[in-house]
């Protein structure tokens, strides 16, 4: 064994045993004390060194050299340099602090309550002893310390033990510390192990290693991150599976090329999420898969799964059984189904239970059919739209069914009695005939915008310029009503002179909800 104590030995080790002569004077030049010290050894060492020759207190002296104040967590060998490199001699000035800082009193407190470091004088905040006192307590106190507690890897340690957090409160001189923290195994692996999501603090250097990893994604809702793995460990396929297990379905791009075809990885993946299922259903040879189709429209999933068909290969899309389980989360992927199951009306009134909206995918066969019509309307829910309302809230049924059926009187009564905003769409004559017209403004007041020669939506397209473009069309529209108050004049006269009380009810309820006032506009634009 070699004497650790004699200069020319330690000369012959290893650069980073090499010792240092280090002579300490103070300000005036007197000498306070000589000893030997390893290159490697730091600041702080060599001060609680000096106060155990001197009996001077670590907190109560800084050591100065030509460069500055030495930091307690530099080594010494980053203060050696020309002659004294040569001579392995490092020449230090001591300088006592002021004790007007009581640091028992301050030390004392902060044992008893971290928070007391947050209040503490600058000095308190700067010391490593005190800083450890609060943030064995609390990591968060971590973010009230000064100058080198925040470069020193042990209190880093400590306070990452108590709260993972504190790891976002490193900040060392120039950022450098902070990325040698980063790089730290120790202090990430004690991080990581309580919260995975601390992963993403990680230096690049340690994304291979595989128990850091693991610990992070084998957490739950941690999959994802896996993206901070590297590629090795991304083809690690045990890894990858406790990835899938402890989330809610992870991207393709995270799993190594070897296991993107591996089915077992894959339908795993399906059947733990729903997030990235288009990607599942782009890649080949996944559109075509039959098994994957099943677990991503399972019953039960997200309204939006069933938008997913469209991902599909043709021969699914025209697989009655795969369809039925798409339009059962979401009717509006009835639009991409093969033509043929557009037809069945199985699965098209399936869509129409999810979302009335899918009716406008049905072929135009069962949209021209009255006896599916009637059928389907019958299960319509009722809707009460408003003018500033999308077509979202509206079911547009009547838009959407043929010409014949939009003429037919017995369907046009039965759509606008879910929908009364519905009349627009029907064929003029149908627009002009009062007991259709009754029926739709009893229940909407507003849908006597749409009585007349066109649709409200088409009315509204057609621009009006100037004072007398607005004349003429309210002309026009007075002359299209003119019939029907012929026809309600004499209703009301053969209602009171047979005192049919429930006619005239109908009637006042009618005019209340707003044919009065189109009839006033119109006259008005004749006056």
């Amino acid at each position: 064994s070699s004497d650790l104590s004699n200069p020319t030995q330690l000369s012959l080790l290893a650069p980073s045993l090499m010792a240092l002569r280090v002579e300490v004077a103070t300000v005036s030049g007197d000498t306070v004390c000589s000893m030997d010290a390893l290159a490697k050894s730091t600041v702080g060492d060599l001060k609680h060194k000096i106060e155990a020759n001197t009996g001077i207190a670590y907190h109560d002296h800084k050591l100065l050299c030509a460069r500055g104040v030495l930091q307690n967590t530099d080594y010494l060998e980053a203060y050696v340099d020309g002659e004294e490199a040569e001579e392995r001699i490092l020449e230090l000035t001591l300088v006592k602090k002021c004790k007007c800082v009581d640091f028992e009193y301050w030390q004392a407190e902060i044992a008893k309550d971290w928070k007391k470091l947050r209040r503490a004088p600058n000095e308190v905040r700067s010391d490593r002893d005190s800083v450890l006192l609060a943030v064995r307590q609390n990591g968060q106190a971590f973010k009230h310390a000064l100058g080198d507690p925040r470069c020193d890897r042990h209190c880093v340690l400590e306070a990452v033990k108590t709260d993972p957090w504190a790891l976002s409160h490193v900040v060392g001189p120039d950022h450098s510390w902070a990325e040698n923290v980063f790089k730290d195994l120790e202090i990430l692996q004690t991080a990581v192990s309580q919260d995975g999501q601390l992963l993403k603090f990680a230096d690049s250097s340690l994304c291979s290693n595989r128990r850091l990893i693991e610990t992070a994604v084998s957490q739950p809702g941690c999959g994802p991150l896996l993206k901070h793995a590297s590629r090795c460990l991304q083809c690690d396929r045990a890894l990858v599976m406790e990835a899938i297990e402890n989330s809610t379905g992870i991207s393709l791009s995270l799993i190594g090329h070897n296991l993107r075809s591996d089915r077992e990885v894959v339908l795993a993946n399906a059947r733990r999420g729903w997030s990235y299922f288009s990607e599942l259903l782009q890649a080949d040879p996944w559109r075509a898969d039959a098994e994957l189709a099943a677990i991503v429209l399972r019953p039960g999933g997200r309204a939006t799964v069933g938008e997913q068909l469209q991902y599909l290969d043709e021969s699914l899309r025209d697989n009655a059984e795969i369809v039925l389980m798409a339009v059962r989360s979401s009717g509006t992927a009835l639009a991409v189904a093969s033509h043929a199951l557009r037809k069945d009306k199985d699965i098209v009134r399936a869509a129409l239970e999810n979302d009335p909206r899918s009716f406008r995918y049905a072929d135009m066969t069962l949209r021209s059919d009255k006896e599916f019509v009637l059928e389907v309307i019958e299960r319509m829910p009722l809707s009460r739209p408003l003018p500033s309302c999308t077509s979202y809230q509206r079911l547009d049924m009547l838009k959407h069914v043929s010409m014949d059926l939009q003429a037919d009187k017995q369907v046009v009564m039965a759509v606008i009695s879910r929908s009364p905003w519905d009349l627009q769409y029907a064929e003029n004559s149908l627009r002009n005939d009062l007991d259709v017209v009754l029926a739709a403004v009893a229940d909407d007041g507003d849908a006597q915008r749409a009585v007349g020669g066109y649709p409200a939506g088409a009315a509204a397209q057609k621009p009006a310029k100037g004072r007398a473009s607005k004349k003429k069309k309210r002309a026009e529209l007075l002359e299209k009503v003119r019939p029907m108050i012929t026809v309600l004049e004499n209703r009301i006269r053969t209602a009171e002179r047979e005192r049919d009380h429930a006619l005239l009810k109908d009637i006042e309820r009618v005019l209340a909800q707003g044919i009065i006032h189109l009839l006033r506009n119109a006259s008005n634009c004749t006056a």
